[in-house]
């Protein structure tokens, strides 16, 4: 069992980092495009140089696409059991040690048992709770481009060359919204947390009132 546990904190610990990995490319591109903004770069007759490196917009749209055709595919053959695995065992682990506490808590009267089950509760939620950060931090990620690149378009003292690029850059993100979908049940960002406790919060209720009948 401790075996298949481990098994299970280790997958969520691999898609923890790929996602982050994605995020820590996203930010490659959004520095970028933040650098054409604040240097102005862009002002010049040559709209596809930064320093020494051949790079412009219409690349920073086919990156774009790109970590989104990568992520989601790897994601949907993958990593989409895993995340789901986590929501299901840990709520289930949750649940089960709330039920645990209020019917054995009226034999043992062990205050340090309430604090175990804390604890252990604690430690399921977390993971649930790191989850959904990195997934939501990827999609503050891709809307921070999608601003980025607006304010190339509304520049309009920058060349209409690399006003149109902008705009191809902002369909393109509107094309690929990287949200993370659980077999069309839930997306997987930080309202997820709050939707986690009230199902769980539900539960509580629902076991305490059932507890007077057993």
């Amino acid at each position: 069992m401790s075996l298949i546990a481990f098994g299970l904190k280790l997958e969520q610990f691999i898609f923890t980092v790929y996602i982050n990995m994605v995020t820590e490319r996203m930010t490659l591109v959004n520095d970028a495009l933040n650098t054409w903004n604040e240097d102005g770069n862009l002002k010049q007759k040559n709209i596809y140089y930064i320093g020494r490196t051949s790079f412009s917009i219409k690349f920073v749209s086919i990156s774009f696409n790109l970590i989104e055709e990568l992520m989601l595919n790897l994601i949907e053959t993958m990593l989409t059991i895993t995340v789901f695995q986590t929501l299901i065992s840990n709520f289930c682990y949750i649940v089960f040690a709330i039920w645990t506490y209020i019917y054995y808590y009226r034999i043992l009267k062990d205050s340090q048992f309430l604090f175990r089950m804390i604890v252990w509760s604690a430690n399921e939620f977390v993971s649930v709770i790191l989850i959904c950060y990195v997934c939501d931090n990827l999609l503050t990620k891709r809307n921070e481009t999608k601003i980025l690149a607006n304010k190339i378009v509304m520049n309009y003292d920058l060349p209409k060359e690399a006003r149109v690029q902008a705009k191809t850059l902002i369909e393109v993100v509107n094309a690929c919204p990287l949200k993370i979908d659980i077999y069309g049940m839930f997306d997987v960002n930080i309202t997820l947390i709050l939707k986690f406790i009230s199902v769980v919060t539900t539960c509580l209720i629902f076991l305490v009132q059932m507890s007077h009948f057993v």
